[in-house]
């Protein structure tokens, strides 16, 4: 499903070069899944910017997932091996061989602006192990008593993502000029170091469904707050991301 937009949905610019916008981006995006997207909505710079944090969020922190699990990629050379500890040695194992393992970092909830904060804290992960089932019996039948893998990756990049795809459904649902006070285009191009006034974890009754990732958005009737939450790999063991989008103007 696609919307025009004309401008870009970032700094506002208007030129010639404006590209289309995934909201969610394509590479998060299973074989035959519709696409969201925004079209001639983002302009060359801030697109720049954006690529880089959804290149170092997919290919770091959801690079082993990703190529288990059947997602969409542009590249289909990527490296198809990862460095895991079984029973405490290093080795080599094939994606895959050993699960989809799944970190997700969980925030603090939005201050909102109550305090002065550098970047967003993280108070605790979530390891997810998709399809565990198989794997426990996998390490049953080679006697594997313990096993390991290492993830690095930014949180702050991680945040700024979760801020892209809110502020994107956002634009798509209700459009750009909906909003008078926007939050989270600085946080996205990196021109806010405070993630943590507008991006965190709320606790929320789990989904039923299996689903990768769910956007909801809405705005408050009495205060008019815009409000985005980002559910990934529910009810596997993810968090709902909350972000604070903006100020809506009076309908």
């Amino acid at each position: 499903m696609r919307k025009h937009i004309g401008k870009c949905i970032y700094c506002g610019g208007s030129d010639s070069k404006l590209t289309d916008e995934h909201i969610i981006p394509y590479g998060l995006l299973l074989e035959g899944q519709e696409e969201l997207v925004l079209e001639k909505a983002s302009c060359v710079s801030c697109q720049e910017i954006i690529n880089k944090v959804e290149t170092n969020v997919l290919k770091v922190l959801l690079k082993q997932p990703r190529s288990v699990l059947g997602f969409r990629s542009r590249h289909k050379t990527h490296k198809n091996e990862h460095v895991a500890k079984i029973d405490n040695k290093e080795v080599q194992v094939k994606m895959g061989e050993i699960g989809a393992w799944i970190t997700l970092p969980e925030f603090n909830k939005p201050h909102l602006g109550t305090k002065e904060q550098e970047g967003i804290d993280v108070i605790g992960t979530s390891l997810i192990v998709y399809n565990h089932e198989v794997f426990t019996e996998k390490m049953k039948k080679k006697e594997i008593s313990s096993i390991s893998m290492t993830f690095k990756y930014e949180p702050a990049y991680f945040a700024r993502f979760i801020a892209k795809i809110a502020h994107g459904f956002f634009v798509y649902k209700f459009g750009l000029d909906r909003l008078k006070d926007l939050y989270l285009p600085g946080i996205i191009l990196g021109k806010d170091s405070d993630l943590g006034a507008r991006i965190g974890c709320i606790q929320t009754e789990k989904l039923e469904e299996k689903t990768i990732v769910r956007i909801d958005v809405h705005i408050k009737n009495k205060s008019k707050d815009a409000v985005g939450y980002v559910r990934f790999f529910e009810p596997w063991g993810g968090f709902t991301y909350v972000a604070h989008i903006g100020v809506a103007n009076q309908p």
